[in-house]
């Protein structure tokens, strides 16, 4: 299957329905592929965009990840972290729930509390083995 921001949004409705149903989306969010980084697999921003009434959070996953070599379940921990911001309040309309994003690892904490425990761990033992190989034979 190619790896697009297509498939890319569908991956986040589907993991917002899964493990968010009760995170109302308030503004517009999009999904997207972005440049290749080697420090960072994932970001959320608000940004004002023209046509629209308010600011649209944008997830940008690490251009790394579209590789087919990369898990499935890496991109779904990816998501599922940045879309904790959105629902902690960071770059996104909802109510700001902590003062800093990454608080004594309220991150995780959230991920394991909706059911992505296995997924977070996957992520973390890939990322530790084989991100910098993959990132490295990545255009």
């Amino acid at each position: 299957m190619l790896r697009d921001n297509k498939w890319l949004a569908q991956k986040m409705q589907s993991i917002h329905t899964t493990y968010f149903s009760d995170v109302p989306i308030k503004n517009r969010v999009l999904v997207k592929f972005g440049k290749k980084a080697r420090g960072r697999l994932g970001s959320i921003s608000l940004r004002p965009k023209k046509g629209f009434d308010q600011p649209v959070s944008v997830i940008n996953i690490n251009r790394v990840l579209q590789s087919e070599d990369v898990p499935e379940y890496v991109i779904t921990a990816v998501l599922a972290h940045e879309f904790v911001h959105y629902t902690h309040g960071f770059n996104s309309p909802l109510p700001r729930l902590y003062k800093y994003p990454h608080q004594a690892g309220i991150v995780d904490k959230e991920m394991i509390k909706r059911g992505l425990k296995k997924e977070l761990e996957q992520e973390k033992e890939w990322t530790k083995a084989f991100f910098a190989k993959t990132y490295h034979s990545t255009k």
